[in-house]
């Protein structure tokens, strides 16, 4: 895939939509594209997180270990989504993994270079963080919904006791409720 089809699609991706044309191709200039095959791993749980990515074209997954054994899907991403996006803001391991779903290609933006231009007070890269804080507010949103439902579903009065709850329910809220607690 050229630069020049790699920025038709990037000007639709959301997270670069606030900027302008020649933003964009500053922006792409500091970054990579990277080709993955279908079933390839692009990271995994629990590595460090050098790097965000784009899904330029393709499909990922994003899949979590649970603690009964195996794994589960937790998203399919396709075109224009963002994913790995907290390894730019933190210094945290990676909470899940992506794998290729299908032929991908990927625009990297490696957080070395991303936490330079923040540095600097670059306008890019303060517009980047700012969507990214939307992008996460929005996904701890939906986190939050499915807990509500987990924790409904295993205490509520109409549980019929042939499931059993992965926790009580105080120390669920507890694990969820830490990092509000920092």
């Amino acid at each position: 895939m050229s630069e020049k089809d790699a920025l038709a699609v990037l000007k639709k991706v959301p997270l670069f939509a606030d900027l302008e044309p020649d933003q964009l191709k500053e922006a792409i200039r500091q970054t990579s594209i990277v080709h993955v095959a279908p079933g390839v791993m692009i990271f995994t749980d629990g590595e460090p997180g050098e790097a965000m990515y784009v899904v330029i074209v393709g499909d990922v997954e994003i899949v979590k270990k649970v603690p009964t054994g195996g794994s589960r899907v937790l998203a399919t991403l396709g075109s224009k989504s963002v994913f790995g996006e907290m390894s730019l803001l933190t210094e945290e391991t990676r909470s899940a993994s992506a794998r290729a779903k299908s032929k991908c290609s990927l625009l990297k933006i490696d957080r070395a270079a991303f936490h330079e231009r923040l540095a600097k007070g670059d306008l890019v890269a303060l517009k980047m963080t700012a969507h990214l804080a939307q992008i996460m507010a929005g996904r701890l949103r939906a986190m939050d919904d499915e807990v509500v439902k987990l924790l409904a579903e295993g205490s509520g009065p109409d549980r019929t006791g042939t499931t059993t709850p992965l926790y009580d329910i105080s120390e669920a809220r507890d694990k969820v409720m830490f990092q509000w607690k920092l």
